[in-house]
């Protein structure tokens, strides 16, 4: 699910997931490295779940993507 309501507990729901990959972000990395680091988190699971967790954090800016296609945090926090 993507958020929390009278049903679906917060851990459960889709800006955890990105929270929970937003600190395992230290340094610049290509996303596959990045999903073995997060691929066993309860909250992440998935690959698709992976995916759409980056998507929100791309959205919000939170990350981008560098020209060699690795993933990093941007500047603006």
């Amino acid at each position: 699910m993507l958020l929390p309501d009278k049903y679906i507990p917060i851990r459960d729901t889709l800006p955890f997931a990105a929270k929970e990959i937003y600190r395992r972000m230290r340094f610049e990395c290509p996303p596959y490295v990045l999903w073995d680091k997060v691929k066993d988190l309860e909250s992440v699971a998935t690959y698709e779940r992976f995916v759409y967790a980056l998507d929100f954090l791309y959205a919000i800016g939170l990350v981008e993507i560098g020209d060699t296609g690795f993933i990093r945090r941007t500047q603006a926090c």
